[in-house]
């Protein structure tokens, strides 16, 4: 899981620009996290606390995306403004 978060963080920059080199700095001031590492964390959340069965899985993950999405939705907003020039 945590590959997972760290290769979202660092192919974030590239999500709409795509990079066809394998030489690139791994982590700089452009990567931020995506919605892909909320619903990973929302689903890893969801699995740890769900029913032995996962009968609630569904209801759990949806619940847990909503609140790693607020706790995270600061960080995001202020990501895109800056990169968009707002703040500069």
């Amino acid at each position: 899981m945590l590959g997972a978060i760290i290769g979202d963080i660092v192919g974030s920059r590239f999500e709409w620009n795509n990079n066809k080199t394998k030489h690139f700095e791994l982590l700089n001031d452009k990567c931020f996290f995506t919605d892909d590492t909320v619903m990973t964390l929302a689903i890893a959340k969801a699995i740890l606390h769900s029913k032995s069965d996962y009968s609630d899985l569904s209801s759990l993950s949806i619940k847990y995306m909503q609140e790693v999405w607020k706790e995270l939705s600061f960080v995001w907003v202020w990501r895109v403004f800056w990169s968009l020039g707002v703040f500069k």
